[in-house]
């Protein structure tokens, strides 16, 4: 996370396998793709800033249980 702090107009993230990443909160204002699959430290709460999230891929991610549509 604290690597990732300053990346403030990210917009595509993949955090598949890395559980040291656990939240988008840094980039939620530009974040439009995240794939968040297999043991990533995302979960719920951590997605719960990314407004503006248009594609998330959290296959095999049971941390994470919302949807888009």
């Amino acid at each position: 996370d604290s690597g990732l702090s300053s990346a403030i107009h990210l917009e595509e993230l993949n955090a598949s396998i890395n559980p040291n990443i656990t939240t988008v909160k840094p980039f939620a204002n530009s974040l439009r793709k995240l794939i968040a699959s297999y043991n990533c430290g995302i979960t719920n709460a951590g997605l719960s800033t990314a407004i503006y999230l248009e594609e998330l891929d959290a296959y095999y991610n049971p941390k994470i249980t919302i949807k888009l549509y």
